[in-house]
């Protein structure tokens, strides 16, 4: 139940929305569990190799959990070192040899995409959030979302900025109480000390620098404040600490029903172990999730674009969008035989290195954005035909692609009118070239 629980909470199915890298959480408490292993294992080898290799897959998967892996294992290292130092520091020698596997197995496969990452020429020297705005609102926790089979749409006033994808802290009130009782009732036991010191202490990060109550932010200065100012740290967006939060939340539901169902056998007992997970099943249960038919990719791109010059530089039309990606995957299926200068990505901008969401359109692509998004036909100036011309001239374009749009039609006849009739035509797309192909 905890791992059902775990795998199908709210901070999984809404980072399917629209970060899928977080939703593949698994190794989460798979690494945090061979974390603990490394502390009381006698085969330390084996648990530091698996370690290592769990590591490196998560890198590579989503380095973002690998980060929250770490940082849960912290708290529940500096609770047991607070409620039985002599213990942890006896621990310490079979930890540092497994550590010691886990690295001999992670560094060499990692460093190098790590080192790329971290100082390589596409490297950024911030965030480019304003994080306050991707924190959960304290009543977020009991707020459902459009994701829950129960879940009312127009509750969004505890949304946190992002919408549905960063609502990651929902957790119900029956299993929020439970894991508030658990605390209170069952500190002596170990397991919930740790994992109620993790429950509290993600939850409350994950509300960012300054408290937010029913989508109004107050000045009530949060502990992320401070850890906002810690390099790395101050990259993390609090609202995705959801995710450790309910892994937490999973790990105190399964200590109760252990409570309740396990330690001794009696019909009331189960019938409240059973209610218990009656309630909690009630109150996340996920609706299916929207989906939407992906369109097929001309042909044009797996074939003659392929064939481009090397250095091709191409404006594509329609223009690619954070709203609009799907010019994006005719540049993946053409092998990147061509540049664009539009895209949804991060990277880093100017001498500073700031990061970059994207490019904001400038005037000449807003033309041909505003004309997908309502059919917007600009007047034809010899002033806006000269911007267009020295705007591509100065992006270093060679080539012009359009490819299939809502406004097909409107985007092939302004296109014709700038640049003449197009080479080709076939596949549903039309290309321009501006020099000799």
């Amino acid at each position: 139940m905890g791992g059902a629980v775990f795998g199908f909470a709210p901070a999984i199915v809404n980072s399917m929305v629209g970060h899928v890298s977080m939703a593949t959480a698994g190794l989460l408490p798979v690494i945090v569990s061979l974390n603990i292993a490394a502390w009381t294992t006698t085969k330390r080898r084996r648990v530091g190799i698996g370690l290592g290799l769990a590591a490196l897959a998560q890198v590579l998967i989503g380095e973002e959990i690998l980060f929250q892996a770490g940082l849960a294992t912290f708290v529940m290292l500096v609770v047991q070192l607070l409620s039985r130092p002599k213990t942890f520091w006896s621990a310490v020698p079979g930890a540092l040899w497994v550590y010691a596997w886990a690295l001999a197995v992670f560094l060499p496969l990692a460093a190098y995409p790590l080192y790329t990452q971290l100082f390589g020429p596409m490297r950024s020297q911030d965030s480019p959030f304003w994080i306050d705005y991707f924190a959960a609102d304290l009543t977020s926790f009991t707020t459902r979302s459009e994701n829950i089979w129960n879940g009312p749409a127009n509750e969004i006033a505890a949304l946190p900025g992002g919408g549905p994808a960063e609502h990651l802290v929902y957790l119900g009130l029956p299993l929020l109480l439970t894991c508030l009782a658990m605390i209170l009732l069952r500190q002596a036991d170990p397991r919930v000390r740790a994992a109620g010191a993790g429950f509290v202490t993600f939850a409350v990060l994950s509300m960012g620098g300054t408290l937010w109550v029913h989508g109004e932010q107050t000045k009530l200065a949060m502990p992320y404040h401070l850890l906002g100012k810690v390099p790395v740290l101050e990259r993390a967006l609090p609202s995705r600490l959801g995710v450790v939060t309910a892994m937490f939340a999973a790990a105190l539901l399964a200590l109760a029903l252990d409570a309740l169902a396990c330690s001794a056998r009696s019909s009331a007992r189960t019938l409240a172990a059973a209610g218990l997970v009656g309630l909690v099943a009630v109150t996340l249960l996920p609706r299916p999730l929207a989906v939407e038919p992906v369109p097929d990719i001309p042909r044009y791109f797996s074939t003659a674009a392929r064939e481009l010059p090397h250095g091709t530089r191409a404006f594509v039309v329609p223009v690619a969008t954070p709203h609009h990606t799907e010019p994006m995957r005719w540049q993946q299926a053409a092998d990147f035989s061509y540049s664009t200068p539009d895209g949804y990505f991060l990277a880093p901008s100017g001498e500073e290195r700031r990061t970059l969401i994207g490019v904001n359109p400038g005037p000449i692509e807003q033309v041909f954005v505003s004309l997908e998004e309502d059919g917007t036909v600009p007047a034809i100036t010899p002033e806006l035909s000269q911007a267009l011309w020295k705007q591509l001239d100065d992006w270093g374009v060679t080539t012009v692609i359009l490819g299939p749009s809502v406004h097909f039609q409107q985007h092939a006849d302004l296109l014709t009118r700038f640049l003449g009739e197009p080479r080709v035509d076939a596949d549903g797309v039309k290309v321009w070239f501006l020099a000799p192909a």
